[in-house]
């Protein structure tokens, strides 16, 4: 049997305590606490049944472990035949440790999916802690999670050994995602995203991002890109360790992580470090034609990665991308270090440039400042009737995000070129 105990008496001893809190989301009914007592995949006491019954109300509920039956010092392991019950309602789930517990979709099913099921506010709230999720497995996105409609935080939760199409770790869809902690290691994408694959978000949901702080990505793999983490929404990866991740197709992007759209992401304090890729060994910061996509990294190392195409890209490729690049160490070999994209392809102008390289450190040079760019009011393409393109210029970036834009040499422009 589960024991549910109610959180009254803790609020009730916090307001004697003459304590306040503040809380920045909206009002939710306190819940009570559920303690699984079984490490069976159903029936009594278990997880799935403690999901089930906290899925019976709206309440902020908690679940826990009951430490008699989870005893730390040995890993005990709940095999699930299939996926938990869906999660649509604000959650806390409180592991008793990494090593102490670990779920397992035994490389047969899904381990969590939480969905809210609408995009008209930032979703509900979920957060789970100091437990693993391993083996989970789907033939379609997120192996070990599919994260919908949602804020979820992870904090000292380690993801291992899933594999799904997208998202071999998590797949985060018009989700804030928070990692704080964790570990995830060994997850594979056949197609992107071997850790975490951030999706687009839909229209009325702003909230949607990867926020990786403190964590190790490592050892993960997929096909065509992103072989750690593939952001196409808003990444922030701040004092992390991106190791060892690999892209396997022989056009795959972005070893270590991905980045694209017209989004600013920002890596502060981390390593990058042993990832390979066909370009952009250590990572991609990419936009979406003339949509920029903006990374600003301060305090990082890029080292040891590597580009099998040998274009240069070993450390980092920037294809219609600005890059702000400070007190950084950027070393990777026969391969190089940076490689600004700029081109036009079917009409589209693709535009990088590296606005700044204040107190960074590179090996050969390749990630020194850009000379010139100009801003694109209007661009017709060299194939259609009466080409034009009509500029102005600018001697100071950076852009704006959004802005079109397009790279000329010091003395003057040049619509055909390609790189």
């Amino acid at each position: 049997m589960h024991q549910r105990w109610s959180a009254l008496p803790l609020v009730i001893a916090a307001i004697v305590a003459g304590l306040v809190f503040t809380v920045a989301e909206p009002a939710q009914a306190v819940g009570t606490t559920i303690v699984v007592t079984s490490t069976a995949d159903s029936g009594a006491g278990s997880l799935r049944d403690a999901i089930t019954t906290a899925q019976a109300t709206s309440d902020d509920d908690t679940i826990t472990f009951d430490p008699s039956v989870f005893t730390p010092g040995s890993l005990h392991t709940i095999t699930l035949a299939s996926q938990l019950p869906s999660i649509s309602k604000p959650l806390t789930i409180i592991g008793p440790g990494q090593n102490t517990l670990a779920i397992s979709g035994d490389d047969t099913t899904r381990i969590l999916y939480v969905d809210q099921g609408t995009n008209a506010t930032p979703g509900v709230s979920v957060r789970i802690s100091d437990l693993t999720l391993t083996r989970g497995r789907s033939g379609a996105n997120g192996g070990a999670m599919y994260l919908q409609r949602a804020q979820v935080t992870l904090t000292r939760v380690t993801v291992s050994m899933s594999q799904a199409t997208m998202g071999g770790g998590a797949y985060v869809h018009s989700t804030g995602l928070t990692v704080i902690d964790s570990i995830f290691q060994d997850d594979t994408a056949t197609n992107v995203g071997g850790a975490i694959r951030s999706d687009y978000a839909q229209l009325g949901e702003p909230n949607a991002f990867v926020d990786v702080r403190n964590s190790v990505i490592q050892r993960n793999t997929a096909a065509n890109g992103g072989g750690g983490i593939y952001g196409a929404r808003r990444v922030l990866i701040s004092n992390s360790l991106i190791t060892q991740n690999a892209t396997t197709s022989p056009s795959g992007t972005g070893g270590g992580i991905w980045l694209g759209y017209s989004f600013q992401h920002q890596i502060t304090g981390t390593t990058i470090t042993g990832n390979s890729a066909s370009s952009g060994g250590g990572l991609v910061a990419g936009g979406a034609g003339w949509y920029k996509g903006q990374l600003t990294m301060n305090d990082d190392t890029v080292t040891s990665n590597t580009a099998t195409s040998g274009d240069g890209s070993g450390g980092i490729w920037i294809g219609s991308s600005i890059l702000k690049l400070m007190n950084s160490r950027v070393s990777n070999g026969a391969q190089g270090n940076c490689l600004p994209r700029w081109a036009t392809i079917s009409g589209t102008i693709w535009y990088s440039n590296i606005v700044d390289t204040s107190g960074s450190t590179v090996s050969d040079g390749s990630c020194s400042q850009l000379d010139r760019a100009v801003l694109v009011m209007s661009w017709t393409s060299s194939s259609g009737v009466g080409a034009t393109s009509r500029v102005q210029a600018i001697t100071d970036p950076p852009f704006a995000v959004g802005d079109k834009v397009f790279m000329c040499g010091p003395n003057s422009c040049n619509t055909t070129n390609t790189r």
